[in-house]
């Protein structure tokens, strides 16, 4: 059973477990909208019944002055694998109504495994936000415990999770806020023993960490397996996010060649860190991960998104391929792999500079 509609001259079938979801958006609510629905050729401004009135063959028409920001052509997907419980389109309904998002796109986020190394500043709103959104699949990497001072910006931890493993803390948060997403826990720090294994199991990785030594070993795993990786980096007002896709732009050894030395590199724990901040970039690392996913909009790969937040300004900086990375040019070797990943690699002959 479905309903057909016209949006801007165009029949589309809407299935019927839509109703419940177009009578709350245009009839529950309608001061909200500025919507003219038409049923069967007769207008209908507004009613006050609760009583979804549609039925099999009509004819639905609405719009308005903004009809291409109501999301109806993203909401029927001419197939989709999988259906949705009333449930979960009420849930998700503010994610289906965007363009380009709908059943599809919201299908692809529940399929979707992002693994978050790092439960801390940054992890902590990006986790929040990828398990809203209902990505299906999140992994957790941290091998600290809760502690007083993490709480100033590490969000999904409380007073009552201290000396608690974030990721068990992370984990009890996430549940209660979507209890369909699975979180897989790994209470350990990355190494070059573990990580491969641990990254294969995922679509797109996020590098929350706060150090250049994880950094640099993240981003050597994620080119090695063909991962795509958003790196983020906070030190006081200070915040910086750029994303690697494979073969499409640079790895973080293009930006960084080298490790630095400890010594050249303010910390915050030295430096201190504005928890806000570590709110907004980590949010940003969650969203380049769902864009992803729903194969909408540019990502920044190639870019280096700067943030200060004291004067508010954004800088993208356009970050070109490094043709001698060591790691991912032209004449990348295995010598600087750990030696248990160097079966692994493969030499990469991209011309793109």
């Amino acid at each position: 059973m479905a309903i057909t509609i016209t949006v801007d001259g165009e029949k589309q079938v809407l299935p019927v477990e839509m109703h419940v979801e177009l009578w709350r958006e245009l009839y529950i609510q309608p001061s909200h909208h500025n919507h003219r629905v038409v049923i069967n050729g007769h207008e209908i401004n507004e009613t006050k019944e609760k009583t979804v009135f549609f039925k099999d063959g009509d004819i639905v028409t609405w719009g308005s002055d903004k009809s291409s920001e109501l999301g109806i052509d993203g909401v029927c997907p001419a197939s989709l694998p999988g259906d949705f419980s009333e449930k979960d389109i009420i849930h998700y309904s503010r994610n289906m109504l965007i363009p380009g998002v709908g059943r599809k796109g919201q299908y692809c986020l529940q399929q979707a495994k992002v693994l978050i190394i790092g439960a801390g500043g940054l992890g902590s709103p990006a986790a929040l936000y990828l398990t809203a959104a209902g990505v299906g699949t999140i992994g957790i990497v941290d091998a600290d415990v809760v502690d007083l001072s993490n709480l100033q910006r590490q969000i999904i931890h409380n007073t009552s999770n201290l000396n608690e493993p974030k990721v068990e803390s992370a984990q009890a948060k996430l549940k209660a806020l979507n209890p369909e997403v699975k979180v897989n826990t790994y209470h350990t720090y990355v190494t070059a023993d573990n990580i491969i294994d641990i990254i294969t199991d995922y679509d797109f990785v996020l590098d929350c960490t706060d150090n250049f030594q994880s950094k640099f070993l993240i981003n050597d795993a994620c080119v090695l397996t063909a991962r795509p990786l958003a790196h983020a980096g906070i030190i006081r007002f200070q915040g910086q996010l750029t994303t690697y896709l494979p073969d499409k732009g640079p790895c973080y050894r293009c930006l960084f060649p080298d490790l630095p030395p400890v010594h050249t590199v303010l910390t915050g724990g030295r430096g201190g860190v504005m928890g806000a901040l570590c709110g907004i970039v980590g949010s940003m690392q969650a969203l380049e991960a769902i864009k992803y996913f729903l194969n909408v909009g540019e990502l920044l790969n190639g870019y280096l998104l700067k943030v200060d937040g004291l004067t508010m300004e954004f800088r993208k900086m356009k970050l070109p391929r490094n043709p001698d990375c060591k790691f991912c040019g032209k004449h990348a070797s295995a010598d600087v792999l750990p030696p248990q990943w160097r079966e692994l690699f493969v030499p990469k002959h991209s011309t793109d500079a």
